[in-house]
Parts: C-alpha cells; sequence; structure tokens
C-alpha cells in the first residue's frame, strides 16, 4: 500500500504534466 502522501505526490505531478502539455504554447513545443 501507498501512502497519502504518495498518492497526493504522484497525481499532482500527473496533473501537472496534464496542464503543462495543454496550455504550453507551440513555440516551446
Amino acid at each position: 500500500m501507498k501512502t497519502e502522501n504518495e498518492l497526493n505526490y504522484e497525481f499532482s505531478i500527473q496533473f501537472l504534466c496534464f496542464y503543462l502539455n495543454s496550455h504550453t504554447p507551440p513555440s516551446i513545443n
């Protein structure tokens, strides 16, 4: 079992990746 902090951390990383992928301008990609 993972701790709640580990799950929150993984979720935050996934959310951050999704956010960056969906909000970065084409010039940066």
